[in-house]
């Protein structure tokens, strides 16, 4: 989903910012939650690994840990809370942060599996204890499209 709208937000703020997809995460960003945390100090870099000083991050972990399983619903919650611990320390709370949630996946959600919506809960839960803002791609998806 990432991908697809990093282009139009490069285009629409090249003027003032400079955007940045995952380094080296191609069509799926960062993965999951897991390669999230193993692959945290490369996705922290530019393209050419280069270290800078972030103003703004938006990250979204979910679309890749869609298991409704309590084993993996738990890896996910605990997962993605250690990556905004992560994000926080890192930038020493001076980068913004804001966190998309996923976006709807309707083959699930039509066969009451409601693992999206679970998992955007979770994270709605995290970003609340620490304060950072969420975007909501899921609801403006649903909004759009029904």
């Amino acid at each position: 989903v990432s991908i697809g709208y990093t282009g139009d937000v490069i285009k629409n703020t090249s003027s003032y910012a400079a955007v940045q997809h995952s380094p080296s995460g191609g069509d799926g960003g960062a993965c999951n939650t897991s390669m999230g945390l193993s692959c945290f100090d490369i996705f922290m870099v530019t393209l050419d690994q280069k270290y800078i000083k972030w103003d703004l991050i938006q990250f979204n972990f979910g679309l890749h840990d869609l298991d409704n399983s309590s084993n993996a619903e738990q890896s996910y919650s605990s997962q993605l809370e250690e990556i905004t611990i992560k994000l926080r320390n890192y930038t020493n709370n001076e980068a913004k942060l804001q966190y998309a949630l996923t976006t709807p996946q309707m083959q699930y959600y039509n066969r009451g599996d409601y693992v999206v919506e679970d998992d955007n809960n979770m994270a709605e839960a995290i970003m609340k204890k620490y304060d950072i803002p969420i975007v909501d791609l899921y609801g403006r998806v649903v909004e759009y499209c029904g």
